[in-house]
């Protein structure tokens, strides 16, 4: 399944944030005016075919948004799914490798980041959220550029950390069926070219359970180096850890009530 995902949408010389959209024509090497959205800067974006999700972002005055629009790119018409998504800026907003929806997280308001996982539903004309984990309390810091990678289906998520201010490489959060693991650097196993095939661009592949306990095994495994660094597992919970934004039908603010 092709998708592109980038930052969007920004603001102009004076500060104020922009809510123009524009597409690229290939064909003519010009720019086209397509739609406009609320004006915001920061906000998640995710491209699927020739369609635009928008999510989230910061709006005028500071306010955080979570709203979830959905542009069309040959006519420019627009979908929008209302509040379907925790409010913050600068989210990760991409597809499960499969095709099973939306996967949203982290981002921040103010001085917080968040490291949180939710999973969006899209039906016809409405879109349903729910929350998955929180990897805070599973010893990930905070940090810009979070980034997700989920195969919803089998229950599988990953998550990485982004910029820290250091120079730190600090691993991988897997999420499977309910238990956190960290994979810190040095183990084994190629778990995020799994969730997302072995083609590539090519699309996704179907994994058999088998071959996700295998995987998961590997990336446990120790290497054959005697410099490798052991894996740290985190005990297992009935539940990942809630999430501390709260989200609520109308309003769903950071601080977070989980449905």
């Amino acid at each position: 399944m092709r998708q592109r995902r980038g930052d969007g949408v920004g603001h102009d010389a004076a500060g104020q944030p922009m809510g123009d959209v524009w597409s690229y024509e290939l064909a003519t090497g010009h720019w086209r005016a397509l739609t406009r959205v609320a004006p915001r800067y920061d906000a998640g974006l995710v491209a699927r075919g020739d369609e635009l999700f928008v999510g989230g972002g910061m709006g005028a005055g500071g306010v955080a948004l979570g709203d979830l629009l959905r542009i069309r790119g040959e006519s420019g018409s627009t979908q929008s799914y209302g509040n379907a998504l925790p409010m913050g800026a600068a989210p990760f907003l991409g597809f499960d490798e499969h095709g099973d929806g939306l996967v949203y997280g982290g981002g921040y308001i103010g001085a917080t980041w968040y490291r949180d996982v939710w999973h969006v539903t899209l039906l016809e004309d409405a879109a349903s959220t729910s929350f998955v984990a929180d990897f805070s309390g599973h010893g990930m810091p905070a940090s810009e550029q979070y980034a997700l990678v989920a195969d919803v289906h089998h229950g599988y998520y990953w998550a990485l950390p982004g910029y820290t201010g250091s120079n730190s490489v600090l691993g991988t959060w897997l999420l499977a069926r309910g238990v956190v693991e960290h994979i810190k650097p040095g183990t084994s196993g190629t778990m995020l070219r799994a969730a997302s095939g072995s083609g590539g661009d090519s699309g996704a592949t179907e994994t058999s359970e088998a071959e996700w306990r295998r995987i998961a095994h590997a990336a446990r495994a120790p290497t054959a180096s005697n410099s490798r660094v052991p894996t740290t597992r985190s005990p297992a919970r009935p539940a990942p850890a809630r999430s501390e934004r709260a989200q609520t039908v109308t309003t769903l603010s950071r601080s977070r009530v989980v449905p």
